[in-house]
């Protein structure tokens, strides 16, 4: 049996530590800084390392409202408008909980494992997906599975779903990048923690999972409405949960989607019935993506370790 022994101080202080100057004064040490300042590469990352992506990641379940081609809401056999929303009610336990309510009798939006966003809930977490990793088919729980990252998101209240602009490391991994610029790879599926899962037959609220009544277990109810959510990654997958999950279009570079958002502005401006808070929204979602892409690129005129030693040798 032998000691494992990792090269790694969980006790580091700064007085342990050395200045350039101290270091770079032991000539074996600096030719050793030199020598392997000389071997280092720029790893930052560039615009054409990347390709960019616009995919709808999700569905609320007030999307069974809305015709998903042209936003509209739907009509029933009398022409009335379809409605449904979730009312708050408590259970006999006297534990609170949440019921879909609808007067068309119209289920809400699922996808195929059963499970049900409520709008509220994607308003609340889809901005918690920004930053978080690009994978593909789940393998989040290692760097090894990462193949990106999303850039920004946005919910869409008109269509009821959401949005995602995503950057595939297209450097990397290139043959799946290639699949996803020609469209032969287009499903993508959404990962997320769930506080509570709440059963749309009996409405029990479950937090863990022997909590879950027969209903679900058994699968004999319509789904599981999901509160709480903290989202954890989204996956390029073969085949998504949700069918409306794809990747809506490619872009070419991302100066050419800052020029797109501002020639909408301009549009706007220069028409009739200017909306102010579409102008603003826009403008900040120009500015949110600049921020972001250089937050990501921004090591473009960081000197190389290289220069930084020839200054101090």
């Amino acid at each position: 049996m032998s000691f494992v022994k990792l090269g790694e101080s969980f006790d580091l202080k700064t007085s342990n530590l050395l200045t350039p100057q101290q270091a770079l004064a032991d000539e074996k040490i600096a030719e050793r800084f030199v020598k392997l300042a000389k071997q280092l590469k720029r790893v930052s990352p560039k615009a054409s390392d990347f390709l960019y992506g616009h995919a709808v990641i999700m569905h609320s379940a007030e999307a069974v409202l809305v015709d998903q081609d042209t936003g509209e809401f739907k009509k029933d056999s009398k022409g009335e408008l379809l409605k449904g929303c979730f009312l708050p009610i408590k259970l006999k336990n006297g534990k609170e909980s949440v019921k879909w309510v609808s007067e068309s009798n119209v289920k809400p939006y699922k996808n195929h494992n059963g499970d049900i966003f409520p709008e509220a809930e994607l308003i609340k977490a889809h901005k918690l997906w920004i930053g978080k990793p690009l994978c593909k088919d789940h393998k989040s729980d290692s760097v090894d599975g990462i193949r990106g990252i999303i850039i920004d998101t946005y919910y869409d209240p008109k269509f009821k779903r959401v949005h995602a602009l995503f950057a595939l490391d297209r450097k990397n991994y290139s043959d799946l990048a290639r699949k996803v610029e020609t469209g032969y790879a287009t499903s993508v599926s959404m990962g997320t923690a769930v506080a509570q899962s709440v059963c749309t037959e009996c409405y029990n609220i479950a937090t863990v999972e022997k909590e879950y009544c027969h209903c679900v277990k058994s699968r004999s109810n319509y789904g599981e409405v999901n509160l709480g959510l903290n989202p954890i990654e989204l996956s390029l997958v073969v085949n998504g949960a949700d069918p409306g999950a794809k990747i809506r279009h490619i872009i070419a570079s991302m100066n050419d989607y800052v020029v797109k958002k501002q020639a909408r502005i301009d549009e706007i401006k220069a028409g009739h019935g200017v909306n102010p808070a579409e102008l603003q929204q826009l403008a900040d979602s120009i500015n949110e993506i600049q921020v972001k892409l250089n937050n990501l690129l921004k090591s473009a005129s960081v000197k190389t370790a290289a220069e930084d030693l020839g200054e101090l040798v």
